[in-house]
């Protein structure tokens, strides 16, 4: 499938990332040094940021929408895909991973997949946000990015570390 999606987009895609959910087909692809969102849909108008073309695929119409890594296709994003979103871990076993600048987690998530523990993929201090220019909410977005890429299903957790009151 992932041959046929890269065909269709143009992309680049990521076989781990592709995601059937609610009659839509939503993947993550590379071209160059970007990497974009892919939904598959039979709707002609998604929620999603990006551009729009017909595709047919087995005699059928469908509707691709190739869009930026954005903020807001990320909330899109986790509104139809809950393993997205982080969660509280409770008293599992865990580990942060500290992906300082947003580029790590797919690896994390490969070095992660097999162990017993409950990884912290978006980690980092408001310190570490004001040296490398980067939000919270973009600590967040780049930790979902790398596990929908890697199709990790097994939760994650969130820290805000070094807090200060």
């Amino acid at each position: 499938m992932a041959e046929q999606l890269s065909q269709l987009s143009g992309l680049a895609v990521y076989p781990a990332s592709i995601t059937a959910a609610d009659g839509s087909l939503y993947f993550l692809g590379q071209r160059g040094d970007l990497k974009f969102l892919g939904v598959v849909t039979g709707a002609a108008t998604t929620p999603f940021e990006g551009q729009n073309s017909e595709i047919a695929i087995e005699g059928q119409t469908f509707h691709l929408t190739i869009g930026p890594t954005t903020a807001a296709n990320a909330a899109a994003l986790r509104d139809r895909l809950p393993f997205l979103v982080a969660r509280p871990l409770g008293l599992k076993k865990s580990a942060g991973c500290g992906d300082r600048l947003g580029l790590a987690t797919p690896g994390h998530v490969r070095a992660i997949r097999h162990s017993t523990m409950a990884p912290i993929f978006a980690q980092q201090s408001m310190r570490e946000n004001a040296r490398t220019g980067r939000t919270p909410q973009g600590v967040m977005d780049d930790a979902m990015w790398g596990v929908f890429q890697e199709g990790w299903r097994g939760g994650f957790g969130a820290d805000a570390d070094h807090l200060k009151t």
